[in-house]
């Protein structure tokens, strides 16, 4: 009984020691992965104006570390400091092998844990919509469980589907950054009536599963130009 008791304290103890730590002495949250970017915050209540360095485990090796330094709006609307407290971290392409991975977060000065650590990282397509170019939309998917297969990419601008197009097109970019064989590629343009001069909002995702890619959404405010200059022996010249 002794020893029961004995181990119950201090059981309690050290949950109440570890509770300290993440709570009033510093607060994190390892909000989600998505693709593969982990996104969370974390900061220490008594030095609101200090950079926390979170770090990342995963099968006890150490695979990096990132400042929650990024701005976010929620933070500071939720009364986490200023809101510069976000953090966001690329995991390493040697662990998008196929198999599932734990992630650990946890504070670098302590080793505490994040709440919400850890996540579970699950196989899944990685991609981007890039920056508008132009009058067009372009970017890549790939599945790197699946490295041969073309993914369908849905496009949708102001909440309606414009098209649903195949990653495919070949992007010596991708290549070179070992994207598979390159040809994950894929372009949208956009129609005539979305060049209005108004601003629009754009989004991309994997038509399968409805992952949507990273740099997903994005705005655009575009204008058509040009003019009809006038019809010369049956051809028209503008």
């Amino acid at each position: 009984m002794f020893f029961l008791m004995r181990g119950n304290i201090l059981s309690r103890a050290l949950s109440a020691a570890a509770s300290l730590a993440r709570g009033p002495e510093c607060q994190g949250h390892l909000e989600e992965i998505r693709g593969v970017r982990l996104r969370g915050w974390a900061w220490r209540p008594s030095r609101p104006d200090e950079k926390l360095v979170v770090e990342f485990i995963s099968a006890k090796r150490r695979i990096g570390e990132a400042t929650a330094a990024l701005f976010r709006p929620d933070l500071k609307q939720a009364g986490i400091g200023d809101g510069s407290h976000g953090f966001e971290f690329e995991l390493p392409r040697d662990l998008l092998d196929g198999r599932e991975r734990v992630i650990h977060a946890r504070f670098k000065h302590s080793g505490v844990e994040l709440d919400h650590s850890p996540r579970l990282l699950r196989p899944s397509c990685l991609g981007a919509l890039d920056e508008p170019a132009g009058a067009a939309l372009s970017g890549w998917a790939w599945d790197p469980y699946h490295p041969e297969a073309a993914q369908e990419i849905e496009i949708e601008v102001d909440g309606r589907v414009e098209s649903v197009l195949t990653a495919s097109e070949m992007r010596p970019d991708l290549r070179q950054a070992g994207i598979g064989d390159g040809r994950h590629g894929f372009r949208f343009d956009l129609p005539l009536r979305l060049l209005d001069g108004r601003l629009h909002e754009v989004r991309a995702r994997v038509a399968s599963s409805g992952f949507e890619l990273d740099h997903s959404p994005r705005q655009f405010q575009l204008a058509f130009e040009g003019c009809l200059d006038g019809v010369f022996e049956g051809e028209v010249h503008g």
